[in-house]
């Protein structure tokens, strides 16, 4: 997820929602590392989710009520599949599954 703009939902708002809605999930990257003490700069929530159907279903849920959509024209539950994430890793050189905020920039 993106640089946090004003007005947008931050790291800790984007937690909350996705604690309340119920996602399995854990916190990595520069996020975890600033949560563990580590003074440092970054500009995105680096997160490592179960992936299971319904799980991901909250998770897809829980971004857009905070104003995130997928970057990729594809579903979050695609991720389900080992095959779909086989075909978008080795096909499509998908890396991550990345989310973008839907507000503009300005």
């Amino acid at each position: 997820m993106g640089v946090p703009r004003p007005g947008s939902a931050g790291s800790l708002d984007i937690l909350k929602k996705l604690n309340r809605a119920g996602v399995k999930y854990l916190v990595i990257g520069g996020v975890a590392a600033i949560y563990y003490g580590v003074p440092r700069a970054t500009f995105d929530l680096d997160l490592a989710v179960w992936l299971a159907p319904e799980n991901l279903k909250r998770l897809g849920a829980a971004l857009e009520a905070v104003g995130f959509a997928p970057k990729a024209p594809v579903a979050v539950t695609g991720l389900a599949s080992s095959q779909t994430r086989r075909e978008w890793t080795q096909r499509k050189g998908m890396k991550v599954f990345a989310f973008e905020e839907l507000r503009p920039p300005f």
